[in-house]
């Protein structure tokens, strides 16, 4: 018997991602820095035809430690960094097991409270990229699945900047920080 889910679902996951972040003349990078995410899957299907195709939504939170230290420096990050996606996803089952290939477009994040002549502001940044990513579902109910999947990011260091709000203008080495690479991401599912 096969369980093909119609309707929204919410994924949550824990993952890994990899990260470069330049500073000063240094380079950082980890290649298996922690995130944490959710995702909603609408299945459209019914208005195109195809079935097991779905709008992905994402949004992955990339947690840094809280020190990186380098052969001349000891570097602590005070921004935080996440990543939105919208794409699209195919799904193939097999009874219980089912196979996912995805790409999907996006925003990375950066947000960092600065001190500026005693005043204190909002920075935030974004930089732009794609995701691909191909996964494998157990369905353990009709509603309810654990799953996995590989993914490849490609998102470059912000670019756009604006303060509390308000553009402030393009540059690209303000924070250094992209993520490009191969990561994995592992959670539940379940279907509403």
């Amino acid at each position: 018997e096969e369980y093909a889910k119609m309707g929204i679902d919410i994924k949550v996951f824990y993952g890994m991602t990899h990260i470069v972040w330049k500073n000063n003349s240094e380079t950082i990078t980890d290649e298996a820095t922690p995130t944490l995410g959710a995702s909603l899957l609408y299945d459209l299907g019914p208005q195109t035809s195809i079935p097991e195709l779905y709008l992905s939504a994402s949004y992955k939170a990339i947690l840094m430690k809280d020190k990186y230290e380098t052969n001349l420096y000891t570097y602590e990050p005070e921004f935080t960094v996440g990543i939105a996606t919208l794409g699209v996803k195919k799904k193939f089952y097999m009874k219980r097991v089912g196979f996912s290939v995805g790409a999907a477009v996006g925003v990375l994040m950066v947000k960092n409270n600065i001190t500026w002549l005693g005043n204190e502001y909002e920075l935030k940044g974004y930089g732009f990229g794609v995701t691909i990513d191909a996964g494998v579902d157990f369905l353990i109910s009709p509603s309810f699945y654990i799953y996995g999947e590989a993914n490849l990011d490609f998102f470059s260091n912000p670019t756009e900047w604006e303060v509390d709000g308000n553009y402030a203008g393009s540059s690209d080495d303000i924070i250094d920080y992209s993520a490009q690479g191969f990561g994995f991401n592992f959670g539940i599912s379940i279907t509403i």
